[in-house]
């Protein structure tokens, strides 16, 4: 692994991304459709996150409870 990133960081990156995003979706819908913008953004998404799982060294295990956890809400809403 490189280094420690700060969530900060991480969250301040993720934010970049998306604005920049979405202005380049904004100007790619004068010359094409709203199916080719979406898997246009989708496919540099995923691209970008590979990469970046790559070469931080991948995603840090977790205990098994923080997932159970997270989809408590959705079971206890119905």
């Amino acid at each position: 692994m490189l280094a420690q990133i700060p969530p900060q960081l991480i969250a301040f990156a993720a934010a970049l991304s998306y604005a920049t995003s979405g202005i380049a979706a904004r100007r790619g819908l004068r010359y094409s459709t709203p199916i080719t913008v979406t898997l246009v953004s989708l496919a540099i998404h995923a691209s970008a996150l590979w990469s970046a799982l790559l070469l931080t060294g991948g995603v840090p295990r977790v205990s098994h409870w923080v997932l159970f956890l997270f989809s408590l809400p959705a079971r206890c809403s119905r």
